[in-house]
């Protein structure tokens, strides 16, 4: 995947460059889909392969939906996904923040 995009980065043209890894991102969520499901398949019952499974779903549709609209939605696909990253970093972020106020070793380091 790095090398994929070391190869996009170097195209200078923008838009063709969002094509090219837009149809990495879709081809390879579905590849993670496909061996989530597998995986979650080939484990012992005793284990609880549920939430794999249920991953592997959900990784395999959003996949498919980014390949059965591509190239068309190359042009937002990118950024949509970085803005939901940046949102969940940011939301993870402050449970950290707000977990650490709460933390007893923050306490007895702040009253010393």
């Amino acid at each position: 995947m790095g090398a994929l995009y070391i190869v996009a980065g170097l195209v200078t043209h923008p838009t063709l460059a969002a094509v090219v890894l837009t149809l990495a991102l879709g081809a390879s969520l579905v590849a993670a889909g496909i061996m989530r499901l597998i995986l979650a398949f080939s484990m012992k019952r005793a284990t609880p392969r549920s939430w794999l499974a249920i991953s592997g779903v959900i990784t395999l549709l959003i996949g498919s939906l980014i390949l059965a609209r591509w190239p068309i939605n190359s042009v937002y696909i990118l950024g949509l996904f970085l803005g939901v990253d940046r949102i969940v970093a940011g939301a993870s972020w402050i449970g950290v923040s707000f977990g650490l106020r709460r933390s007893p070793i923050v306490k007895a380091r702040s009253s010393t």
